[in-house]
């Protein structure tokens, strides 16, 4: 079922991931909502980790996952970069309703800024959804584990 070795897709894969946020943490302060910004660099980093983490699990062989199983471990991990991407532009369109917490103060100080569209807001609220694949993925990875 694979042509590749996913172990060494995910180390690479999160490694891009890691350099990708290290690049983007110097971009922080130079976006309009430097605070989505700081989020998205802090989730490359971790998502990074988790995948160079997942990596390793498979490279030592602490465990042996069928062919679904691996399908299940290692495309949740490849499609992170989609919730990235969006989380860069997001950076830009300050579409807040998805993650209140990232939500920029307004006082009078505040420059005035578009609103995000309405498209933006839940794009940027849906690949949220993306981040839950992860939760079988470890689940496989965890239950697999546990057995050895």
């Amino acid at each position: 079922m694979w042509d590749v070795n996913p172990s060494a897709v995910l180390l690479k894969n999160g490694s891009l991931l890691v350099l990708a946020g290290l690049c983007w943490g110097t971009m922080i302060q130079s976006t309009p909502h430097p605070r989505i910004a700081l989020s998205t660099h802090m989730t490359l980093l971790q998502h990074g980790m988790l995948n160079i983490a997942a990596g390793l699990i498979l490279n030592i062989g602490a465990i042996e996952l069928n062919g679904v199983q691996m399908w299940i471990v290692t495309v949740p991990h490849l499609i992170l970069w989609a919730v990235h991407v969006i989380g860069v532009a997001n950076a830009s369109w300050g579409a807040d309703k998805a993650v209140r917490m990232v939500r920029e103060e307004k006082d009078e100080s505040t420059p005035k800024r578009d609103e995000p569209k309405g498209w933006q807001q839940k794009l940027a609220a849906f690949v949220y959804i993306i981040v839950l694949w992860l939760i079988p993925a470890w689940m496989i990875i965890v239950a697999a584990l546990l057995r050895t």
